[in-house]
């Protein structure tokens, strides 16, 4: 990181508020003060709502004949992405620079896919291209996210200025206190609902196993106990399902459950079995 030259304002002579001046010495020690912190952190927890797929005006197909490739990307040296695409641990990189668009070959590096044929290696550089695009979409749309959040924005402006950013958020800030307070508000919602639809899983393996004519059914609270109970279910072809069997499969799969543990499923959003089985959580 680079150091910072020490300034005075103008006018003030050499030394500034510190200058020497004559003085008794105190008659305590002085501990001496903290240096400043050369680094800071910032919060950057939550959800980067970055839509799938990102821009398709340059997509480009993989080559079917190959395995498929791993991606990874990179910040480098002067903040610009940088795209990794592998196959059979061969990689090759993707950038951009002022010459345009460039990877290993086009710069005068070794091939690392020089045992393709020519029309798969072209294919799968093209795809490439068209991966480090997304890639850079992607990454740019997540710091436009992380900038917009209140603190991130005050450290980066802070830094901007050569003052020390603030480590912790200070709630005493209306806008901070507002802005942390709307997205825990927001956090807490998604955690929760993804943890009740992790406890769904296991009702929908249950009904699967023991119950397979149950397809879909809207959750409700039951008058008693404040259990959870099936409502409307349904079969595959979307017929009603007769009421001894729906209440013989109430009784076995939530006669030990909580309400509580379901009640963000409760709200009349109808629940497909085999969906829920598959839930896996993004957080």
């Amino acid at each position: 990181m680079t150091q910072q030259q020490a300034r005075v304002e103008k006018g003030v002579p050499t030394g500034g508020q510190y200058a020497a001046t004559s003085h008794t010495e105190p008659d305590v020690a002085l501990t001496p003060a903290a240096e400043a912190p050369t680094h800071f952190t910032v919060p950057l927890t939550g959800t980067a709502n970055i839509p799938a797929g990102g821009p398709t005006e340059f997509d480009a197909p993989w080559p079917s004949s190959l395995p498929d490739p791993e991606i990874d990307v990179q910040m480098s040296d002067n903040c610009t992405v940088e795209t990794y695409v592998s196959v059979d641990g061969k990689t090759m990189s993707f950038w951009n620079d002022s010459y345009g668009s460039m990877d290993t070959i086009s710069c005068g590096d070794e091939d690392p896919w020089e045992d393709m044929d020519h029309e798969t290696r072209e294919q799968a550089r093209r795809f490439g291209r068209s991966a480090h695009r997304r890639a850079e979409w992607a990454a740019h749309t997540a710091m436009e996210l992380a900038i917009a959040a209140p603190q991130v924005r005050k450290a980066i402006c802070a830094a901007a200025a050569g003052k020390t950013p603030q480590p912790q958020q200070d709630l005493r800030d209306k806008e901070t206190r507002d802005a942390t307070a709307m997205r825990l508000e927001s956090r807490y919602q998604e955690v929760r609902e993804q943890m009740q639809r992790t406890y769904l899983v296991g009702v929908a393996v249950e009904l699967q196993a023991s119950y397979p004519q149950v397809a879909s059914f809207e959750l409700r609270e039951a008058d008693y106990d404040s259990v959870p109970e099936m409502h409307d279910v349904r079969d595959v072809d979307g017929n009603e399902i007769g009421e001894e069997l729906v209440e013989a499969a109430n009784d076995f799969i939530f006669k030990y459950r909580d309400i509580r543990d379901f009640e963000a499923l409760t709200e009349g959003d109808r629940i497909d079995v085999a969906e829920a089985a598959a839930f896996v959580p993004t957080i």
